[in-house]
């Protein structure tokens, strides 16, 4: 009885998590609101506290770190944290950023890369209480009780397993016909082409941010989801500046430096 946290750094794979277990909980989903009003974006300010009048079980996301001032951690349950190769996490949230912003004055692919690298992570990130991409995977893999951890690329590979295993470690019943839906209706087109219509449509929750893509920019909130784990294409040495600050927690997550 309590919240269950579907944690990560932004551009984790967090969204994708969500609309599983929105599908699988409630499905099938045809609304990104109703992914809203099944697993609450924490980072949007939503108080919780009502929901646990109401619910025997919350679930609510987090980019936070977690520690004893996160949001609501006396009332934590258990969390199921997503980890994605540290490259791509620096890709996706370049892309958010070139979509969050609709100008390119001031910006660039490598600048920004650049940044990342610098800081651990985003400036604005580290700023709003997520910290250093280091420092939050490493806070809620080791939070205790003991999350379900969950490799972005592991999910992509198998997403019926990995679905298995989150609704085991929930303690839900285990439904194939359930199972089988929430992956079909949970794939990267899926989500993209709800995207697209409900941006066309201008009737959109706030699960897909950012400014409308703008031509010649074909940014979306869901843009790629693509496994890359290299960042040459933005800059000869930067694989190797990226090796050198975040060798360690490539190491500890399984993910070999120079992709």
């Amino acid at each position: 009885m309590g919240i269950v946290w579907i944690a990560s750094y932004p551009k984790s794979g967090n969204t994708w998590l969500r609309f599983l277990l929105a599908n699988y909980l409630a499905g099938p989903i045809d609304r990104s609101a109703q992914v809203e009003e099944q697993i609450p974006d924490l980072m949007h300010g939503t108080n919780l506290l009502p929901l646990l009048d109401q619910r025997p079980v919350v679930y609510s996301k987090t980019h936070y770190l977690w520690n004893a001032r996160h949001p609501f951690a006396r009332r934590t349950d258990k969390a199921i944290v997503i980890v994605r190769h540290p490259k791509d996490v620096l890709l996706s949230n370049l892309n958010y950023r070139w979509l969050d912003r609709g100008i390119d004055r001031g910006f660039s692919d490598e600048a920004y890369a650049r940044h990342f690298i610098a800081h651990g992570g985003e400036k604005a990130w580290i700023d709003g209480d997520m910290g250093t991409l280091e420092d939050n995977v490493a806070s809620w893999m080791n939070s205790k009780p003991e999350p379900l951890a969950l490799r972005y690329e592991d999910i992509l590979a198998d997403t019926a397993q990995a679905l298995t295993r989150v609704v085991k470690f929930l303690g839900l019943v285990l439904d194939p016909e359930r199972l089988a839906m929430s992956v079909s209706r949970s794939t990267f087109e899926q989500m993209r082409a709800m995207e697209v219509r409900e941006r066309t449509s201008k009737q959109g929750g706030s699960l897909f941010a950012g400014a409308p893509p703008r031509p010649g920019k074909a940014r979306f909130f869901m843009n790629e989801g693509k496994v890359r784990g290299s960042l040459r294409h933005l800059g000869p040495d930067l694989d190797d500046a990226f090796d050198q600050k975040f060798g360690p927690l490539m190491k500890a997550l399984g993910y070999a430096p120079q992709a």
